[in-house]
């Protein structure tokens, strides 16, 4: 009875952390991509700026 009870409270455990897993995978990508976008805003910004004061 002992074992049939850690045994799911193991597979609840498990459970929780793909959850997680998942959860913490899809934020980190969500970041990620906000990020890059972020970065490639800014650096067309810049070009946008130094093309304006005519440096290329």
């Amino acid at each position: 009875m002992h074992d049939e009870q850690d045994y799911i409270r193991r597979g609840f455990y498990g459970t929780i952390g793909a959850v997680l897993a998942l959860y913490l995978a899809r934020l980190v990508a969500t970041v990620l991509s906000y990020l890059f976008g972020l970065l490639i805003l800014v650096l067309i910004g810049v070009a946008i700026l130094l093309h304006h004061v005519g440096i290329f």
